[in-house]
């Protein structure tokens, strides 16, 4: 005996489809940077669709390994349209380390009591997230120099202040040398033009008189709301030129 189309039709059973995960913001196993104690305005995301009309429902999971799809699911707000999560996660920065998430979406057909599956999963890749301290520029350190003396007719050796730098990144490095012509106190300091290396060769030009560094190190700009320039002034060394 055949059965007709219509009571064929009445037996099958809709399945739900597993939804298609079409693009991450995130590259497995390549970290996204974020700096500790510093507001995430970029979160990690996913973008689904669904195959056949159904609700889609985003939950992110923590997980203590790189390659491990097992995790805890992280509570969080309601969605429009149903759903634990956004499709979006912001993760905590509120201690430095390495932690992975992942997104699992389910697709959710209208319930038909036909005995079908009316949901179905799919795990996004898993995201690397790098919480890091802030970037601050280490502070320059500049070490006193003895006051030197040159005759008339001698090349005067450069002078070679000896600079250091306390906790911190080393960025770019730029020097700055300035003088000050007599021996007193009055007086005003000038920049010397193209005095830019951190060593002087004191020029007869400038005469007797005063000369110091300024050391600045800068890093890049990177939004982690750490120093980027430190500077710091050497104290000035006296230079003197003798009469022949």
């Amino acid at each position: 005996m055949f059965l007709s189309c219509a009571e064929s039709s009445d037996n099958v059973k809709i399945n739900a489809l597993p939804p298609e995960i079409t693009r991450c913001n995130f590259t497995e196993g390549e970290a996204k940077i974020y700096y500790l104690k510093v507001k995430v305005e970029y979160p990690i995301a996913v973008s689904a669709e669904s195959k056949d009309g159904g609700s889609l429902y985003y939950q992110w999971f923590q997980t203590n390994e790189e390659y491990s799809p097992e995790g805890s699911p992280i509570s969080g707000r309601a969605i429009e349209g149903g759903g634990t999560l956004a499709s979006e996660y912001y993760p905590p920065a509120k201690e430095p380390g390495t932690f992975y998430y992942y997104c699992v979406v389910t697709n959710v057909i209208e319930q038909n009591a036909d005995g079908g599956i009316k949901e179905a999963s799919v795990a996004s890749p898993i995201a690397k997230v790098e919480i890091i301290q802030k970037g601050n520029a280490a502070e320059p350190v500049i070490g006193d120099m003895e006051d030197v003396s040159y005759g008339g007719n001698e090349e005067p050796p450069p002078l070679v202040p000896n600079i250091s730098f306390s906790e911190g990144e080393i960025g770019e490095i730029s020097y700055q040398w300035y003088f000050k012509t007599g021996t007193g106190a009055g007086g005003q300091f000038i920049e010397i033009a193209g005095a830019v290396q951190p060593e002087l060769t004191p020029s007869i030009e400038f005469g007797t008189g005063w000369r110091y560094i300024v050391a600045t190190n800068t890093l890049e700009e990177a939004g982690d709301g750490g120093r980027k320039k430190a500077s710091a002034q050497g104290s000035p060394v006296k230079v003197a030129f003798t009469a022949p």
